[in-house]
């Protein structure tokens, strides 16, 4: 019995790379601008955590 296997022609390969390169562009920068604000909030809220388990944690 044959399988037939469908393969991309090479063209529209090329051409997936190419539009898919300034999207990732794209919505990468738009990531980084929604994420650059919010990351003194994350690190403060990582430091306090941080330093409350090192006050608070059980001594044996």
């Amino acid at each position: 019995m044959a399988r037939y296997v469908y393969r991309r022609n090479w063209f529209g390969r090329i051409l997936l790379v190419l539009v898919s390169i300034p999207l990732i562009a794209f919505f990468g920068r738009q990531v980084y601008y929604w994420l650059l604000p919010l990351l003194p909030v994350v690190a403060a809220v990582t430091i306090f955590m941080v330093l409350w388990w090192v006050a608070f944690r059980r001594r044996y």
